[in-house]
């Protein structure tokens, strides 16, 4: 089955979102909470499966404490990461394990 360009870009959003809250060491939990959307339509966003709205990505975007202009442009969110990034002891929170996946 091929996959349509939207498909590509709600993954590639989700996977974004995945990204940068691992990076604070927040759980959708926090997410949720910080930006006022629903913790399933988070949920949904992360895994590429919720059609969302320009607000809620807008909410998400102010959760995660980013412009939409760093969320959408590459080299503006590995600034933004490299500037407030924990490294996890175990690697799963770190940019170095993360970076690949959001490409």
């Amino acid at each position: 089955m091929k996959i349509n360009n939207y498909d590509k870009i709600a993954s590639i959003i989700g996977k974004r979102v995945i990204y940068v809250r691992k990076a604070k060491n927040w759980r959708q939990k926090t997410l949720a909470k910080q930006s006022g959307v629903p913790i399933n339509k988070i949920s949904e966003i992360e895994q590429g499966k919720q059609n969302f709205t320009l607000k809620i990505f807008l909410k998400v975007c102010d959760g995660l404490e980013m412009q939409f202009s760093e969320f959408i442009d590459h080299d503006k969110l590995n600034n933004h990461i490299n500037q407030k990034i924990r490294i996890c002891p175990r690697g799963k929170c770190c940019r170095r394990c993360l970076d690949d996946d959001i490409k």
